[in-house]
């Protein structure tokens, strides 16, 4: 049976692999979804190199933050934020993003939150891309709006990029998402290298790529199954 260190190389190499047939100029952070898997494999993906994690729940997150105290792990938190965890989620040790913002009340307590950070949060726009109402995420005709309120009245976050979650998503879905980006892009006057796209998961993150995406968020090619019993 494989190693996590030797799971983690396989899948840069395939990164690389899929990078080097595009066109594009930053070649994509692999994110290693440690959600509900123990400190003790996050640590041992650490030791293997790896220092980019992302987490699904704030307690969770900020308990492994302890855990795992690195000076230089990166936590990105990538999970449906609640309005009463943002105080807790701001408070984690070495959180470097926050992927979900999906409205301007959660932009709002994030900046609020972040004041003592001695550098602004990165945060992205999560995009609902296939319209289904039971999934997270603004909608794509109103993202440029939390974007401009996050350029203009939030000092404490740095917009970064937007991102899409969908175990099943579709080819289309990417598509969508890569334009979307070329049309902040030309609304806001941002440079289209400076916006990231977090997108692709453990089943399509090599499709992902293709379509320019600079995060893909890897879990059970790395950890292994969950089990959420």
């Amino acid at each position: 049976m494989s190693t996590i260190k030797e799971r983690i190389a396989t899948i840069q190499k395939r990164i690389t692999t899929e990078f080097e047939k595009t066109t594009f100029s930053k070649k994509p952070t692999l994110l290693a979804v440690s959600k509900i898997k123990p400190a003790e494999l996050v640590l041992e993906a650490y030791e293997a190199g790896h220092r980019d994690f992302g987490e699904n729940y704030v307690k969770e997150l900020h308990q492994k933050a302890q855990d795992v105290e690195k000076s230089d792990i990166r936590w990105h938190f990538i999970g449906h934020l609640q309005s009463n965890k943002a105080k807790l989620l701001c408070s984690t040790k070495n959180l470097y993003m926050m992927q979900t913002v999906h409205s301007i009340k959660i932009a709002r307590l994030l900046n609020k939150h972040c004041q003592e950070r001695e550098e602004p949060l990165r945060v992205m726009i999560q995009i609902n891309t296939s319209g289904e109402e039971n999934k997270s995420g603004c909608d794509p005709e109103n993202c440029h709006e939390i974007i401009q309120f996050i350029l203009n009245d939030c000092p404490n976050l740095k917009f970064v990029g937007i991102m899409m979650i969908g175990f099943f998503a579709q080819e289309n879905d990417f598509k969508r998402l890569s334009q979307l980006k070329e049309k902040i892009s030309k609304q806001l006057q941002i440079d289209s290298n400076e916006i990231e796209l977090s997108m692709g998961m453990s089943n399509d993150y090599e499709t992902a790529i293709k379509y320019g995406s600079t995060c893909v968020r890897v879990g059970s090619l790395i950890f292994g199954q969950r089990n959420y019993n």
